[in-house]
């Protein structure tokens, strides 16, 4: 299909409101705050806490296998798991908030998700689905069952107040490189062993 000049024009036009816009965004005080859209999550259930994390960052979620242990790992890594051949931390906020170990077991749920930077797993009870959520909806401060800076904001799903976890904030607890570290020697140690 040819475009006509008509339609050039109109993509040249398009092109310039779009960067005209950007420098507007850019140059206004507004930009510096979140613009406000909704936000597609999946909604699932950690012990008797719903929470949720946005479905941009979820990858799958599969059923409990095994997860290699971590020695010296944070309490709140459960261990790590092969997934696309990459090795993933599997976090277990059950420990965050009971504050004790749960065993895992073939009825727990693991939701694979991206931060910026590195995959990681959660162990779920069970997940409830996707929803969207209306910016206006979402409380950004309130008293939470987990660290701050782990949590996007809190909305009400029904009756149940709903925490949207930062997935990115999920490793900022500051032990990534501890972590990282424990991760590479794993798979260093796993490529010299014979399977």
């Amino acid at each position: 299909m040819k475009a006509t000049p008509d339609t050039i024009q109109r993509i040249i036009d398009l092109e310039q409101q779009l960067r005209e816009l950007k420098l507007t965004l850019l140059n206004s005080t507004e930009s510096k705050r979140e613009i406000a859209l909704p936000l597609d999550v999946l909604v699932f259930q950690v012990m008797n806490f719903s929470m949720a994390l946005p479905v941009a960052r979820v990858e799958e979620v599969a059923s409990m296998v095994w997860v290699n242990p971590l020695p010296k790992a944070p309490a709140v890594v459960r261990g790590a798991i092969h997934y696309r051949g990459e090795l993933v931390p599997v976090m277990d906020l059950r420990y965050c908030l009971a504050e004790m170990m749960e065993p895992l077991s073939p009825d727990l749920l693991l939701v694979l998700a991206r931060g910026t930077e590195h995959p990681f797993a959660l162990v779920v009870d069970r997940v409830e689905g996707v929803i969207t959520v209306q910016p206006d909806q979402i409380a950004r401060e309130a008293a939470l069952p987990v660290a701050a800076g782990f949590v996007q904001g809190v909305f009400k799903n029904g009756n149940l107040p709903t925490v949207i976890l930062n997935p990115d904030g999920l490793h900022a607890a500051g032990e990534l490189d501890l972590l990282k570290d424990m991760l590479s020697a794993l798979s260093e140690s796993q490529k010299e062993s014979p399977e």
